[in-house]
Protein backbone atom coordinates (compact mmCIF):
# COMPACT_ATOMS: atom_id res chain seq x y z
CA UNK A 1 0.00 0.00 0.00
CA UNK A 2 2.65 2.31 0.85
CA UNK A 3 4.42 1.97 -2.56
CA UNK A 4 1.16 2.84 -4.55
CA UNK A 5 0.80 5.61 -2.53
CA UNK A 6 4.08 7.20 -3.00
CA UNK A 7 3.24 6.38 -6.72
CA UNK A 8 0.12 8.35 -6.66
CA UNK A 9 2.04 11.22 -4.78
CA UNK A 10 4.84 11.26 -7.16
CA UNK A 11 2.17 11.26 -10.53
CA UNK A 12 0.52 13.92 -8.69
CA UNK A 13 3.25 16.02 -8.24
CA UNK A 14 4.40 15.33 -12.05
CA UNK A 15 1.60 15.92 -13.20
CA UNK A 16 1.37 19.66 -11.10
CA UNK A 17 4.86 20.42 -12.59
CA UNK A 18 3.68 19.88 -15.99
CA UNK A 19 5.29 16.79 -17.19
CA UNK A 20 1.83 15.71 -18.11
CA UNK A 21 -0.26 18.03 -20.71
CA UNK A 22 -3.87 16.35 -19.80
CA UNK A 23 -5.63 17.62 -17.08
CA UNK A 24 -7.75 14.67 -17.63
CA UNK A 25 -4.74 12.71 -16.50
CA UNK A 26 -4.33 14.24 -13.11
CA UNK A 27 -4.17 11.75 -10.52
CA UNK A 28 -6.26 11.75 -7.27
CA UNK A 29 -4.57 12.62 -4.38
CA UNK A 30 -6.06 11.87 -1.10
CA UNK A 31 -5.31 15.04 0.22
CA UNK A 32 -5.38 17.44 -2.24
CA UNK A 33 -8.63 19.45 -0.99
CA UNK A 34 -7.07 19.57 2.21
CA UNK A 35 -3.99 21.07 0.75
CA UNK A 36 -5.45 23.68 -1.37
CA UNK A 37 -7.68 24.44 1.54
CA UNK A 38 -4.61 25.30 3.89
CA UNK A 39 -3.08 26.68 1.10
CA UNK A 40 -5.94 29.30 0.87
CA UNK A 41 -6.11 29.87 4.30
CA UNK A 42 -2.23 30.13 5.06
CA UNK A 43 -2.20 33.16 1.89
CA UNK A 44 -5.22 34.96 3.56
CA UNK A 45 -3.17 34.46 7.06
CA UNK A 46 -0.15 36.17 5.13
CA UNK A 47 -2.32 38.78 3.54
CA UNK A 48 -4.05 39.98 6.29
CA UNK A 49 -1.12 39.90 8.57
CA UNK A 50 1.03 41.50 6.59
CA UNK A 51 -2.09 44.43 6.29
CA UNK A 52 -1.29 44.63 9.73
CA UNK A 53 2.28 45.20 9.70
CA UNK A 54 2.01 47.48 6.87
CA UNK A 55 -0.93 49.60 9.05
CA UNK A 56 1.12 49.70 11.69
CA UNK A 57 4.32 50.57 10.28
CA UNK A 58 2.11 53.26 8.40
CA UNK A 59 1.02 54.53 12.32
CA UNK A 60 4.58 54.55 13.19
CA UNK A 61 6.00 56.56 10.55
CA UNK A 62 3.05 59.01 10.80
CA UNK A 63 4.10 59.54 14.95
CA UNK A 64 7.83 59.95 14.06
CA UNK A 65 6.55 62.39 11.76
CA UNK A 66 4.38 64.69 13.60
CA UNK A 67 6.89 64.54 16.21
CA UNK A 68 9.33 66.10 13.49
CA UNK A 69 6.74 68.82 12.67
CA UNK A 70 6.09 69.54 16.28
CA UNK A 71 10.01 69.82 16.68
CA UNK A 72 10.66 71.93 13.15
CA UNK A 73 8.33 74.24 15.09
CA UNK A 74 9.66 74.81 17.40
CA UNK A 75 13.26 75.43 15.89
CA UNK A 76 11.64 77.80 12.96
CA UNK A 77 10.33 79.88 16.12
CA UNK A 78 13.37 80.13 17.84
CA UNK A 79 15.68 81.03 14.25
CA UNK A 80 12.76 83.40 13.58
CA UNK A 81 13.33 85.12 17.56
CA UNK A 82 17.10 85.10 17.55
CA UNK A 83 17.18 86.78 14.54
CA UNK A 84 14.53 89.36 14.78
CA UNK A 85 13.03 88.55 11.38
CA UNK A 86 9.47 86.76 11.17
CA UNK A 87 8.70 87.31 7.94
CA UNK A 88 9.86 84.76 5.01
CA UNK A 89 9.15 87.64 2.29
CA UNK A 90 11.83 89.95 3.93
CA UNK A 91 15.51 89.73 2.30
CA UNK A 92 17.50 89.25 5.69
CA UNK A 93 14.85 86.54 6.86
CA UNK A 94 16.99 83.35 8.03
CA UNK A 95 18.19 80.35 5.51
CA UNK A 96 18.29 78.02 8.10
CA UNK A 97 14.13 78.64 8.63
CA UNK A 98 13.53 78.56 5.24
CA UNK A 99 15.16 75.49 4.80
CA UNK A 100 13.33 74.07 7.84
CA UNK A 101 10.01 75.80 6.89
CA UNK A 102 10.99 73.77 3.14
CA UNK A 103 11.74 70.83 5.52
CA UNK A 104 8.24 71.17 7.37
CA UNK A 105 6.17 71.34 4.15
CA UNK A 106 7.82 68.38 2.86
CA UNK A 107 6.55 66.18 6.41
CA UNK A 108 3.24 67.48 6.25
CA UNK A 109 3.02 66.48 2.85
CA UNK A 110 4.14 62.73 3.63
CA UNK A 111 1.79 62.64 6.81
CA UNK A 112 -1.21 63.73 4.02
CA UNK A 113 0.22 60.75 1.47
CA UNK A 114 1.03 58.49 4.40
CA UNK A 115 -3.02 58.96 6.31
CA UNK A 116 -4.52 58.42 2.36
CA UNK A 117 -2.59 55.27 2.31
CA UNK A 118 -4.03 53.99 5.62
CA UNK A 119 -7.10 55.00 4.90
CA UNK A 120 -6.91 53.02 1.66
CA UNK A 121 -5.45 49.92 3.40
CA UNK A 122 -8.54 50.11 6.05
CA UNK A 123 -10.85 50.56 3.18
CA UNK A 124 -9.78 47.26 1.68
CA UNK A 125 -9.63 45.59 4.99
CA UNK A 126 -13.15 46.69 5.64
CA UNK A 127 -14.22 45.21 2.00
CA UNK A 128 -12.60 41.87 2.28
CA UNK A 129 -14.57 41.70 5.66
CA UNK A 130 -11.03 41.56 7.59
CA UNK A 131 -11.09 43.23 11.25
CA UNK A 132 -8.25 44.90 11.55
CA UNK A 133 -7.16 46.01 15.22
CA UNK A 134 -4.70 48.59 15.51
Amino acid sequence: MRNVYHYATNMYQDWKMGTQLDSSQAPACPHEHYRHDRRVAVQKWRESDTARWRMAQIEGMITDLERMVTALNIEIQAEEVRSGVNDPARFDYPTLAMALTKRLENAKRSIDVLRRELTELDRVAVQKGELIIA
